[in-house]
């Protein structure tokens, strides 16, 4: 049997002296010494086993079944500085594209290493959901009453000037080049199209990662901003503002600031404007309006609400109306699209919609609507069965379909149910089945999250990305 010369090649090794050599980056980015940072970051985007490793990724990711000479022109088009010679009309389309996701890849691995560093674990801005709505659910449920100025710029990223963004990249010539070539391709509209639900694409997109850098890059420089306007803050009114800096948070393209004080978020506001226009964003009058928390409020896809029980205020956190609407939309699309499919496939396709909406709403603690939720769900399933067999009744669907279930296990721990969408194979031990929403429900979530922040140094080397 003839084996793939790809597949010899020790791929653990590659990822661990590639890592290495990230370190290294990342240690001369903390030390403040950018020439060998330059260097450094020159070396790796010309090396060429980083360029076969990403190759690598950016296939099992998509998943195709390629060639080894496939492989390797994909990387000799990597090589290759002028991007007009990538289009040729004997390579398909597919192969195409993958070179452009590789990259993107191969920017997003060399620029990362020096931003981990400016990225402090001080940092007001989050990279993590979690972390992000225990901040905002603890601030707002003390019994104060609190202000709240929410502005979301996912939809006017295209509208910053490329030159700002490669300006604040503050790296050398070469990588300015190479990131100038990927955004004169219509870069952030692609960008937004895979963020209109954010909470069901897959994190490990190279382009959602590149893209979400960027924004970290963009928007870094506002950190500097506030923290200057709080230092004349203290001198104008000789006080230490308690915890401003908490009051203020940051998610990708979402800002947020919260606070008791009206005038303050008021300056906060007129401050933000101000600097938003610098970089080519205008905002309309209703878009930075000035809201009070009395009971709930909208944000980042989440409904938070405040909930008096024994003379103490909680957070209720749900997943919006919207967001519950976009799942439901989702799955009656796919039953259209997959309404003659094997019913492994389809349980499979389900899965895994519901697994990542699952997993971005995971810090909720609504177990009403998410029973809600289920039923509407199972609602779709049945819908998908029954269009498949016209002709056959309730009972020969439920028996085929939704047999009774007895000690499901899911995550350590048993369930039994009675309409449940599951199949086993005969050569199979296991039984594939759609998992229930509730299931992932937890009480107290947040006391399970041992650090509110990210840890940055230990986040890029110990993801699975790398």
């Amino acid at each position: 049997m003839r084996t793939n010369s790809w597949d010899l090649v020790a791929w653990d090794h590659v990822q661990k002296s590639i890592v290495k050599f990230q370190k290294k980056i990342l240690a001369a980015s903390l030390l403040k010494e950018i020439g060998r940072v330059h260097f450094l970051q020159k070396k790796f985007i010309e090396s060429r086993l980083v360029k076969l490793w990403v190759t690598h990724q950016i296939t099992l990711q998509s998943e195709m079944n390629l060639t080894s000479s496939e492989k390797y022109w994909i990387v000799t088009q990597l090589e290759l500085n002028d991007s007009n010679q990538l289009v040729t009309k004997k390579k398909k389309k597919d192969l195409v594209s993958l070179v452009k996701k590789s990259s993107i890849l191969l920017l997003k691995s060399v620029l990362e290493p020096q931003w981990i560093s400016n990225l402090k674990l001080n940092s007001p801005y989050y990279n993590c959901m979690e972390s992000l709505i225990e901040e905002i659910t603890r601030i707002t449920a003390t019994n104060v009453k609190q202000f709240v100025f929410t502005v979301n710029l996912d939809s006017y990223l295209h509208l910053v000037d490329q030159k700002l963004i490669l300006k604040n990249i503050n790296s050398s010539i070469y990588l300015k080049r190479k990131c100038q070539e990927i955004l004169k391709n219509n870069f952030f509209e692609s960008y937004q199209h895979i963020k209109i639900n954010y909470y069901m694409t897959d994190k490990k997109l190279p382009e959602l990662q590149f893209g979400n850098l960027l924004v970290d890059i963009l928007f870094h420089e506002f950190k500097s901003l506030f923290g200057r306007y709080i230092q004349k803050y203290i001198l104008i009114h000789k006080q230490i503002p308690i915890n401003k800096k908490q009051y203020s948070l940051r998610y990708l393209c979402n800002f947020i600031f919260i606070d008791s004080d009206y005038g303050y978020l008021k300056n906060i506001r007129y401050l933000f404007v101000n600097w938003i226009k610098k970089i080519g964003i205008s905002l309309k009058s209703n878009e930075t309006k000035i809201k009070s928390i009395d009971r709930w409020f909208h944000i980042l896809q989440f409904s938070l609400i405040q909930v008096q029980k024994n003379n103490q205020r909680r957070i209720k956190i749900k997943p919006s109306i919207s967001a519950q609407r976009d799942l439901l939309d989702t799955l009656s699309k796919l039953n259209h699209r997959m309404k003659n499919s094997i019913i492994t496939i389809y349980i499979d396709r389900v899965s895994i919609i519901l697994k990542k909406w699952a997993e971005y709403f995971k810090v909720c603690n609504c177990k009403k609507t998410l029973n809600k939720l289920d039923n509407q769900i199972f609602e779709k399933l049945r819908t998908w069965a029954f269009k498949r067999h016209a002709r056959w009744s309730k009972q020969q669907i439920k028996l085929k379909y939704f047999p009774n279930e007895l000690k499901l296990k899911y995550f350590q721990r048993i369930y039994h149910g009675n309409w449940i969408l599951s199949y086993r194979d005969s050569n199979v031990t296991d039984k594939i089945f759609i998992e229930k929403l509730r299931w992932n429900y937890k009480r107290n979530y947040f006391p399970r999250l041992k650090n509110n922040k990210i840890n940055y140094l230990n986040f890029l080397y110990q993801s699975h990305t790398f």
